[in-house]
């Protein structure tokens, strides 16, 4: 959906950026692509974010799943994109049985903040996973970004998931062939997930309104 979303943000850019508040509902949300977040990225930042790379485990099999994915993602994301991702597994060919880096650890710096939206309001719940809780561990970190709702599935730290099909008997086993180096850093949200900073209960009514009072 990267074209369709990437088109709706283009076509109201000028809209989003003279409105003091925005809402942004990323509830049931799971996977995606990154690079829809650098899309979002100048609407929220306020300070030098901290993104935190991954690794992926290289074998065979997995660099062959990759392969998959960017065939599969081909003209429906940026070409320079699936390509620079290509290039890194393409590394991990001579690397095979290591850990390889898909890219560095960075503070990601914009040249100033946007007067408007002046708050923004993030709402989660326990179906986020994968890319939409990379958007908000980013999201976090600006100051004038709040998340609302519940805390997220904690499905981040390993992903890129790959499926393997045996026939007898008939089965498959899914398995991730990147890690985040957060594990390693004891920053990892498996079985936590990302907290709101205020919990709110969706099915009460007029949750709209106390959000819009707390934001």
């Amino acid at each position: 959906y990267y074209p369709v979303a990437d088109s709706v943000l283009n076509a109201n850019d000028a809209y989003l950026r003279k409105n003091r508040q925005l809402i942004i509902d990323v509830r049931d949300n799971g996977a995606g692509t990154n690079k829809l977040i650098e899309r979002l990225r100048p609407l929220m930042y306020t300070q030098p974010v901290k993104i935190i790379g991954a690794d992926f485990y290289a074998t065979p099999d997995n660099i062959s799943a990759w392969g998959r994915i960017l065939d599969e993602q081909a003209g429906q994301l940026p070409s320079e994109y699936v390509e620079q991702i290509r290039k890194v597994i393409q590394e991990g060919d001579g690397l095979q049985g290591r850990l390889v880096s898909m890219g560095p650890d960075e503070n990601m710096i914009l040249p100033s903040p946007l007067p408007a939206p002046a708050k923004i309001g993030v709402l989660i719940n326990g179906q986020c996973s994968n890319t939409a809780e990379q958007f908000l561990l980013e999201a976090a970190q600006s100051k004038k970004v709040k998340l609302f709702g519940t805390a997220t599935q904690g499905a981040l730290d390993y992903s890129q998931v790959n499926e393997v099909k045996f026939t007898a008997p008939d089965f498959s086993v899914d398995y991730p062939v990147t890690r985040s180096r957060r594990i390693m850093a004891g920053q990892g949200i498996v079985d936590k997930g990302t907290q709101p900073a205020v919990k709110i209960d969706f099915h009460k009514a007029e949750w709209l309104e106390e959000i819009l009072k707390q934001l």
